[in-house]
């Protein structure tokens, strides 16, 4: 088939890694994919080429509205001819929706990637625009359960498909842990969180619990974004702000344990990537964190914005003994390799392309 992915933007978040993985998952297949980027891509251009997957920008600009998108999709619509456009996350696939009102489309699957993926103006798009699409789905069952509560789609016209990992880049890695921790100067038990440095994801929330916990303790944040200055300036001992980084199976090699303080989440793919990379996890039970981990037998997970659950959930995991950690650990990759692999879920995007 010949599927057309339009995309918000292509950047280090993980609904960019989770439509990249599919891209080339469907390249490998023998399909024919193309990556359609709203704006000019920052990141994941190497990957879609070590592949063979082209791409194409429709040079809109951030935060800017521009009706000339919808003229330049049509147009690469028409030179590629699609069997399945795919669009992912709220901009794309209210562009995608509107621009087949000016051309064909055989099949539209529309996929969200959050539970909220915007304010009150986004969800009215697409309420107004459901009819243009055969399909919409999101990542998580909690997710998708709240787009129907709220009247985004009906609830014939919605379906979870959650994401899909490769393993393998993070079983590599973790055979140069001891390497790792040397490059990074680590030695205490250390925390490793990942994300854009947005409101949503609250990382003052985990600063507030990481100064409760021993002296000694250390926490990585790796990412960027808007609140950046901010967080520098709150920075408590013994953490470290790392900034954009490419190397997330590597530091996940390195650390000793992962926690993710959201406010607001689909299904995280880095909770995904730290059960791959053998860590305990700690999270707050937002969106569909909650189909990642089983509380106190994969995980642990706290509630939303409340420091003193989460910092007691993080020494309750650096108390354990480094047998009954590394159990924990063990049934968490074991609970994810066996539901999130990404060849099953190409195996169900080809059912829903096809269908």
């Amino acid at each position: 088939m010949r599927v057309m992915l339009v995309v918000t933007d292509l950047d280090l978040g993980g609904a960019e890694a989770q439509v990249v993985a599919l891209a080339c998952g469907l390249r490998r297949r023998g399909h024919e994919p193309v990556v359609i980027s709203m704006i000019d891509p920052v990141a994941r251009t190497d990957e879609l080429a070590a592949c063979g997957v082209p791409w194409v920008s429709l040079r809109m600009r951030r935060g800017r509205p521009d009706p000339r998108a919808l003229l330049r999709l049509r147009r690469e619509i028409a030179v590629f001819r699609p069997d399945v456009i795919h669009s992912h996350m709220v901009h794309a696939n209210l562009l995608s929706r509107l621009t087949r009102l000016l051309i064909p489309v055989p099949r539209l699957i529309t996929t969200a990637h959050n539970t909220f993926e915007g304010g009150r103006l986004l969800d009215l798009g697409y309420r107004l625009t459901d009819r243009l699409t055969d399909l919409t789905t999101n990542v998580s069952e909690a997710s998708t359960a709240s787009f129907r509560q709220r009247g985004l789609v009906p609830s014939g016209r919605i379906t979870t498909v959650v994401n899909g990992l490769d393993f393998g880049p993070f079983r590599r890695a973790a055979a140069r842990r001891a390497e790792l921790r040397s490059e990074l100067g680590l030695t205490g038990f250390t925390w490793l969180s990942v994300g854009r440095l947005n409101p949503e994801k609250n990382f003052p929330n985990l600063f507030r619990a990481f100064r409760q916990l021993p002296a000694g303790t250390q926490l990585l944040l790796a990412g960027d974004g808007p609140e950046r200055s901010r967080l520098e300036q709150e920075l408590p001992p013994g953490a470290r702000l790392l900034g954009r980084r490419t190397d997330i199976a590597s530091l996940m090699a390195a650390a000793d344990g992962f926690v993710l303080p959201s406010d607001v989440e689909g299904l995280p793919m880095v909770l995904l990537e730290a059960a791959a990379a053998g860590l305990p996890l700690v999270s707050t039970a937002v969106g569909g964190t909650g189909e990642i981990i089983t509380d106190g037998l994969t995980g642990r997970l706290v509630p939303a914005a409340d420091s003193e659950a989460l910092s007691r959930a993080m020494l309750s995991v650096m108390e354990l003994s480094s047998h009954d950690r590394q159990a924990l650990a063990d049934a968490g990759r074991q609970s994810v390799e066996e539901r999130f692999g990404l060849e099953q879920v190409l195996d169900r995007w080809e059912e829903l392309y096809a269908s």
